[in-house]
């Protein structure tokens, strides 16, 4: 028992796996609904093994864009290289290294999820404005 039976994402699969792939995953489209993934976020913000989840995806190199621990695999990434940087490991040495070494590493760093999102709503506020700065300039092309 892995205690993953209590994650707030296998609860809501339960109801119904429409919703639980619509908050949690990113259809074929490629669209995410933001209201549902907002939800989803909350769900993993609060969810009793969030760190057991993230820690998980992080050890595994999960490339799959579907939330895990509350963080996109954009997000994951920024805190992968975290994790690589402070155990003295390469970035593909991370998978070798267990996901009981990544959840402990998370819970000595609390802030260090925050840290990653926020790196990432720079990096995509960053390209918003130099993409609409270039578009007013006339010179996106």
């Amino acid at each position: 028992m892995t205690g993953m039976e209590q994650a707030s994402c296998v609860r809501v699969a339960a109801r119904s796996q429409a919703l639980a792939d619509q908050m949690f995953a990113v259809p074929d489209s490629g669209r995410v609904d933001r209201r549902a993934r907002r939800a989803a976020r909350r769900l993993c913000d609060s969810c009793p093994v969030r760190d057991l989840c993230l820690s998980e995806a992080l050890a595994r190199r999960t490339r799959d864009n579907v939330l895990a621990g509350g963080l996109t695999y954009q997000e994951r990434c920024v805190l992968s290289h975290e994790i690589a940087a402070d155990l003295g490991v390469t970035l593909w040495g991370l998978a070798s290294v267990s996901p009981s070494t990544v959840l402990a590493w998370l819970r000595e760093h609390p802030r260090a999820v925050e840290r990653a999102r926020s790196c990432t709503r720079a990096y995509w506020r960053d390209r918003k404005r130099s993409s609409s700065a270039a578009l007013a300039q006339g010179r996106l092309f």
